[in-house]
């Protein structure tokens, strides 16, 4: 069974509905005023209503008065003091404004206390009108004035939005050249402690084993497929020190070299046919060079680890200050809502973390058994 409560909730709503549609279809302001002053006090169940709308400079404020009774003037004294008075328990005074802009305001009386309800009405009537008049003073206006004035305060407002877009895009740059710099100062460490120290190591240990004379032939057996462990580890090494800091990428040619040579290792490993397009100049920003070829590098050791594909091909573009990456493969595919909770597969989550961080897009289309189409962009600015 409906409660009281929400009889008159929907009661309410029903009253605002049709105040709306009723008052949007005016345009004469006067008519507006006293249409939603009749409104006003029958929503709220009011004795007195009144509104006062702001005039130009040189004008006097418009004042619109209105009794439950009937009667359409109220003593200015009268209307003075519910405006002093403000909102209390048995009244109710409201702004009424649109866009920031104040036009007047609105206020109804009577004996008995407001509940909430009547409150929160009014409240949402009062805002309402604001609109409602404003437009309807735009349309009474001089028309090219008033479409000047719009211009130049969406012009302002889209000054102010191109001037925090800068503020947030050089902070962005910044961001990004700042990770790249870190990145590359810990990738520079690593790569030089790996290459003084474990691939040293492992080179020493070949050779020392390759002193020993083995006579027994089950000997030599186990002794050959240690060597051949110790070169695959030194392989091993060898191209994770190349992922990790590419030597080329700082040189001029830098980054088409060190993408083809990523391309050659994964011919190499797969036995796949490889193809590779690449149209993007030498001149631009190192970390933009670094990022391009993280995303490529994730995206083909993805497809060293799982795909099992036979035919792999990637091109590089740069068009309208993006570089564009694709790189494709025939292998088995995945199901690309499910590519979170796949192991192994964090590195595709790495390449939606970079394209972010630079301000770009990227895309993954996948199915099982139809191969990987792997797509980002990076701008350049």
């Amino acid at each position: 069974m409906t409660s009281t409560r929400d009889a008159e909730l929907g009661e309410a709503l029903d009253k605002l509905q049709a105040a709306s549609l009723e008052l949007i279809r005016l345009e004469d302001i006067s008519e507006i005023a006293e249409t939603a002053l009749a409104w006003a006090l029958d929503l709220t169940r009011s004795s007195i209503g009144f509104i006062t709308l702001t005039g130009d400079s040189d004008d006097a404020d418009q004042v619109y008065s209105r009794t439950s009774d009937g009667r359409r003037h109220l003593p200015s004294d009268q209307i003075d003091r519910l405006v002093r008075g403000g909102t209390g328990e048995a009244s109710l005074v409201h702004l009424l404004q649109s866009g920031g802009r104040r036009l007047g305001m609105i206020g109804v009386t009577r004996g008995p206390v407001y509940e909430e309800i009547d409150r929160s009405s009014f409240a949402v009537l009062a805002t309402h009108l604001g609109a409602i008049i404003e437009v309807a003073i735009l349309a009474g206006s001089d028309p090219v004035a008033g479409l000047r004035t719009m211009l130049e305060t969406r012009t302002r407002e889209l000054e102010r939005t191109i001037s925090r877009l800068e503020t947030v895009d050089a902070a962005r740059q910044l961001l990004l050249k700042n990770v790249v710099a870190a990145q590359d100062k810990a990738a520079k460490r690593f790569a030089s402690e790996l290459h003084d120290d474990a691939l040293q190591k492992l080179t020493a240990a070949e050779l020392h084993l390759q002193r020993l004379k083995l006579d027994d032939e089950h000997q030599r057996a186990i002794f050959a497929e240690a060597c051949d462990l110790i070169l695959q580890t030194e392989e091993s090494l060898r191209r994770l020190l190349f992922e990790v800091r590419p030597p080329a990428l700082e040189n001029l040619g830098g980054l088409e070299a060190t993408v083809r040579e990523r391309m050659m290792m994964l011919r190499s490993l797969t036995n796949a046919e490889v193809t590779t397009e690449i149209a993007v100049p030498d001149d631009i920003a190192y970390e933009l060079k670094s990022m391009v070829f993280r995303q490529v590098s994730e995206a083909v050791t993805n497809i060293e680890k799982h795909a099992r594909a036979t035919q792999v091909h990637l091109s590089l573009v740069l068009s309208e200050g993006i570089v564009h990456g694709r790189i494709k493969d025939n292998g088995v595919g995945f199901v690309v809502a499910e590519r979170n909770n796949l192991p192994g597969h964090l590195g595709l989550l790495s390449i939606r973390e970079r394209a972010i961080l630079a301000g770009g897009w990227y895309k993954i289309e996948s199915e099982p058994g139809a191969g990987t189409t792997i797509e980002f962009g990076l701008p350049t600015y």
